[in-house]
């Protein structure tokens, strides 16, 4: 028989222990790279514990990052010594993410439209010109040019002048190139000092002008295309950012960014798992030059908002990236292919940004989660029943 243990009652007015696990102390770290700065430090915790945020006044707790593989061919990567054990991360402007002039881009466009030609002439957030250079784009040779402004202007005196948001991308239809502008776009708010924006409606724009080329099939297997890409591009979710990589999370840019890093364009230095229009701007990243012209898009939802606890004001922004590869609803994608992509694969980010003053005494925290199909190799029979039949 099994020994029953005594239980001692506690005396009235005693305090009783909580059952719950009492979280250890953090332990104090500095960046084992590089010189160790003040913007360097950070606040670890041991893995699985619960940690509270005292300027915030929010509970967080360890992500744990986890990558889907191969299940017939893992491999096994090496660890960053204590990456993996960081539940919260004391962060700064200057160590997260510098100002990147060289990388930027551009934050609205003037387009002009001529018989043969397409003129993209940068401008900045308040519409002013912002650029001795602009792109050419030959609407018969589909030839991509930067051009010097003061040598050879813009023939002005005929075009049709447009000021758009961005440049999507370029496309190929049955009819020819097309190419996908941003016409409207809004501000959801700042991250770290960056403005982000919802893409609210788009165009495409052919090269050719007319269809007389074409058969009527190919003329109806072309609107057909059209009416598809309008569909995909009209969906809500498309989110962008000129002066900031949406695509990565903070963790990640604190982590890994190097001064190379930050001087490649946005686009080149995008993670392509979440970049949803790579493959339409194509054309852009092959030259070096073009990277300003433009946008890595990203798919999902940001939400940015501000709150209040016990008198402290900060701001909480979500940040869901949808993966581009093997995306789609649970009843057509699951399971995972041979290299390694889980189905429906989102990875979300909670950051609380909170300034002490001023934004040059910023602290970021950042809560990364993933999640996706089941990581197996998934198949099944078709067939024409839509649900089983229910039995009582």
């Amino acid at each position: 028989m099994a020994t029953q243990k005594s239980i001692t009652p506690l005396p009235k007015g005693a305090p009783r222990k909580s059952s719950a696990a009492v979280t250890p102390p953090p332990t104090r770290v500095r960046d084992r790279g590089g010189a160790k700065t003040k913007d360097q430090e950070y606040l670890r915790y041991p893995s699985g514990s619960v940690s509270s945020f005292a300027s915030v006044g929010k509970t967080l707790s360890t992500a744990s990052k986890t990558s889907t593989v191969d299940s017939r061919r893992r491999r096994e990567r090496p660890r960053k010594k204590g990456a993996e054990k960081l539940g919260v991360v004391r962060l700064t402007m200057k160590s997260v993410d510098q100002p990147m002039a060289s990388s930027d881009v551009y934050e609205k466009l003037n387009l002009y439209v001529l018989a043969d030609k397409f003129y993209l002439e940068p401008r900045d957030r308040n519409g002013e010109l912002c650029s001795d250079s602009y792109l050419e784009i030959d609407r018969v040779s589909d030839e991509l040019r930067v051009i010097n402004a003061s040598q050879s202007p813009i023939p002005i005196v005929h075009a049709e002048i447009r000021p758009i948001y961005g440049v999507v991308g370029i496309i190929k239809l049955i009819a020819g190139h097309g190419l996908i502008i941003i016409k409207r776009a809004e501000l959801v708010g700042q991250v770290n000092g960056h403005d982000i924006w919802s893409i609210l409606e788009t165009e495409v724009i052919p090269y050719k002008k007319g269809t007389m080329h074409l058969t009527e099939k190919q003329i109806r297997f072309n609107r057909h295309f059209m009416d598809m890409i309008q569909s995909v591009l009209s969906t809500k979710g498309f989110y962008y950012s000129a002066t900031f990589d949406i695509t990565r999370s903070f963790q990640w840019l604190n982590e890994n960014a190097t001064p190379d890093f930050r001087n490649l364009s946005l686009m080149e230095r995008a993670d392509e798992r979440f970049v949803w229009n790579r493959y339409l701007s194509t054309q852009f990243i092959a030259d070096g030059r073009l990277g300003k012209y433009t946008l890595p898009i990203m798919h999902g939802f940001i939400g940015i908002r501000r709150a209040s606890v016990n008198g402290a004001t900060f701001q909480l922004a979500i940040i869901s990236r949808r993966s581009v590869h093997r995306a789609g609803v649970r009843f057509f994608m699951r399971g995972v292919n041979s290299d390694g992509h889980s189905a429906n694969y989102v990875e979300t980010e909670q950051i609380v940004q909170y300034d002490r003053g001023s934004p040059d005494n910023r602290m970021l925290t950042s809560f990364v989660q993933i999640r996706g199909s089941i990581p197996l190799y998934w198949s099944q029979h078709p067939n024409l029943r839509w649900q089983p039949t229910s039995t009582t």
